[in-house]
């Protein structure tokens, strides 16, 4: 058992001072004072500039090495620091904290970030602020993830998401996905898409992988004039890599042909030698070709490449009708026929 000895405030000045002692268990917090009511003559005193008073303390004690004991080692070079202060900012270091001795120099993530980023995050907890550029954010962002430091973190998304434009858009997205960052990873595909007419053009969206070019050319949400730009934005991709051939159905597939002029369809993409070397790209190809044809029976050639984009016109009555399967309208041609055959019965009969 230890004994704690706390004196009780608020009782008035005696000559003998009142000690009361809580018996604890070792390890064990001491149960907290009661609170004393304030009486109308007391004054709560609060002091405006003592946390960053606070602050500025520790930071002399770290710049110093007083009273250190916890040090970072990273890429060769060491960060001396308290370990209640990195605990105080930061998750991860709070749960570190119980195996953390003098040194992390064996922490896995420790290692994957760059020293320069770890003296900016120490310096940070010690004086709530980081300097963020152009040419550091990515890789603070990613310490910061890496070592749950949330308000950096969020900071750097808001920075990535004001310098945004059609020339990087898709690496920011690609980079938000990577480290998590939910919000920023949804912002910057909304950019892509509602400039894709300038984002398809740029060497980053050249750069995608085939899986993430779907994603983006599949939105309904895809602001496009009209659906020949997608097909553009896809041949610019697939001339980027020859090797790209194999997996074009993916691609194609996932562009609307048939809204597409069946001029250009005829003119243009099946002339292309990925078209006419691909079977699966053919079907593609005579799906279209029945639905641009065919107008009648369009109730039953309804497939989800002839919905339109939200940015190329509101659907019709007719694609409402389509958007549940076509059922009225496919039941609608078929009573249709039927009338059509006994009209031809009957006159048949009267002759």
């Amino acid at each position: 058992m230890a004994e704690l000895l706390a004196v009780i405030a608020g009782l008035p000045s005696s000559p003998s001072t009142l000690n009361v002692t809580y018996a604890v268990q070792d390890g064990a917090s001491p149960p907290a004072a009661p609170p004393v009511p304030l009486s109308s003559e007391d004054y709560l005193f609060v002091e405006s500039r003592h946390p960053s008073t606070v602050l500025q303390g520790l930071n002399s004690l770290r710049l110093n090495n007083a009273f250190c004991d916890v040090t970072l080692c990273c890429g060769g070079q060491e960060f001396p620091c308290h370990r209640i202060v990195l605990a105080s900012f930061s998750s991860y270091f709070q749960v570190s904290s119980a195996r953390m001795r003098f040194s992390l120099t064996n922490n896995d993530k420790m290692n994957d970030i760059e020293p320069q980023m770890i003296g900016m995050l120490v310096s940070y907890a010690y004086t709530s602020e980081v300097y963020i550029s152009k040419a550091n954010v990515q890789a603070l962002l990613a310490a910061a993830n890496l070592l749950d430091v949330m308000a950096v973190r969020e900071a750097c998304c808001r920075f990535m998401e004001r310098q945004m434009d059609e020339m990087n858009c898709v690496g920011i997205h690609c980079f938000a996905e990577a480290h998590s960052c939910k919000v920023l990873e949804k912002r910057s595909m909304d950019y892509i898409l509602e400039h894709f007419s300038s984002v398809y053009q740029q060497e980053e969206f050249l750069s995608l992988c085939v899986d993430k070019l779907t994603e983006i050319i599949a939105s309904d949400h895809l602001n496009v004039p009209k659906e020949e730009v997608v097909f553009e934005a896809a041949v610019l991709w697939l001339n980027k890599c020859p090797s790209r051939k194999q997996n074009f159905e993916k691609v194609l597939e996932n562009v609307r042909l048939p809204l597409i002029s069946p001029y250009y369809l005829h003119d243009v993409i099946e002339s292309l030698d990925v078209v006419k070397d691909n079977q699966a790209c053919q079907r593609l190809i005579s799906e279209a070709k029945d639905y641009l044809l065919l107008k009648d029976r369009r109730g039953e050639l309804y497939c989800p490449r002839a919905r339109p984009r939200r940015s190329t016109g509101k659907p019709t009555k007719s694609d409402s009708l389509q958007g549940f399967g076509g059922i009225i309208s496919m039941l609608f041609n078929n009573e249709l026929r039927s009338l059509r055959y006994l009209k031809c019965g009957e006159l048949r009969s009267c002759h």
